[in-house]
């Protein structure tokens, strides 16, 4: 979600019920919370990757 938002200007639509309720569940879960990092730093990783799709 972070990175197509932030470097395609793109949101998850609603009526996208199954990829909502799968993004759901994962944020319900300790472990995917605990361990997944934090927005900015997701947005860091894919800057070089989302620079090279652009060409």
């Amino acid at each position: 979600m972070v990175v197509v938002k932030k470097y395609r200007g793109f949101e998850i639509p609603k009526d996208l019920t199954a990829v909502w309720k799968y993004l759901s569940n994962a944020y319900s879960r300790d472990e995917f919370t605990n361990t997944c990092p934090s927005d900015k730093e997701i947005e860091i990783a894919y800057a070089d990757v989302a620079k090279r799709l652009v060409k």
